[in-house]
């Protein structure tokens, strides 16, 4: 039987092998895969957008360690310039966010045991050491599994 190699007229080459040929199936994909790209281009923006023009506090940290992200709102309330500032400023929660270490630690229990907690007072210290009274409502998230 002659082996597709050993014509030297054959009628493809390397590419149509591959499946990346003129008549290639994948590129009747690329429209619908560049839409859909597009469209959560614009969701991400537009979640981009509530994040950092939201009016209340919003962030995203580590429990061993800090913010991992935080919109302007949560950089205000606590009395930094810019996000980036409270992020880069802030590395250990317990100690230097929290006024009480174990106000922290009944919260990350409660947020280990439930996976969240709503609407719960506590005192956060502001980048000048003043308190400030603030509402928390957290939630873990579900990918991280039991450790925080």
């Amino acid at each position: 039987m002659k082996k597709p190699s050993d014509s030297s007229n054959a009628d493809y080459d390397i590419g149509d092998l591959l499946g990346l040929g003129s008549q290639s199936v994948r590129k009747n994909y690329y429209p619908a895969l560049q839409e859909r790209i597009d469209e959560l281009e614009k969701e991400r923006n537009r979640y981009k957008w509530l994040f950092e023009n939201a009016l209340h506090g919003i962030f995203q940290a580590n429990l061993r360690g800090g913010f991992v992200a935080a919109n302007p709102a949560m950089a205000r309330i606590c009395g930094y310039e810019s996000s980036e500032a409270l992020i880069t400023g802030v590395i250990r929660l317990r100690e230097q966010l929290f006024c009480s270490s174990g106000e922290f630690d009944a919260i990350r229990q409660e947020l280990l045991d439930n996976g969240s907690l709503s609407a719960r007072e506590t005192r956060l210290r502001r980048a000048d050491n003043t308190p400030v009274q603030v509402a928390i409502t957290l939630l873990r998230r579900p990918d991280l599994g039991p450790k925080c």
